[in-house]
């Protein structure tokens, strides 16, 4: 890996540990009543968890259970535009009266940013 590949990994890596925190108040938010972070929460981050998770295990059962390095970058660069699809989602959702148009912007953005990562594969 090149210096910039080092530097964009611990770039994201921070953004790996940014990620739970932030994601950690939408949850409290949302089980506190808020109706915008529920929709947040259920439109547009649980998609997101669910399609990486979904990857990493299809990634598990076609490498015999191998995860190496490539998956492992997955995993913290998918942390990386979680997050940033997640602070457009809290910025953009007071204007974005409609969940739908919150779901596809978010959604754009979080499949733009992981396309290059997995075209690799």
């Amino acid at each position: 890996m090149d210096g910039l590949g080092v530097a964009l990994f611990l770039g994201s890596s921070f953004l790996f540990v940014i990620y739970p925190i932030v994601l950690l108040i939408i949850i409290l938010m949302a089980l506190g009543g808020s109706p915008k972070c529920r929709n947040i929460l259920l439109w547009v981050e649980a998609p997101q968890i669910v399609s990486v998770l979904l990857f990493l295990l299809g990634m598990h059962w076609q490498r015999w259970g191998y995860l190496d390095d490539s998956v492992l970058s997955i995993v913290v660069f998918s942390a990386a535009a979680m997050l940033l699809s997640l602070i457009v989602a809290i910025l953009v959702s007071r204007w974005l009266g409609h969940p739908f148009h919150l779901w596809i912007v978010c959604h754009i953005i979080f499949v733009t940013l992981l396309w290059p990562i997995l075209s690799c594969f």
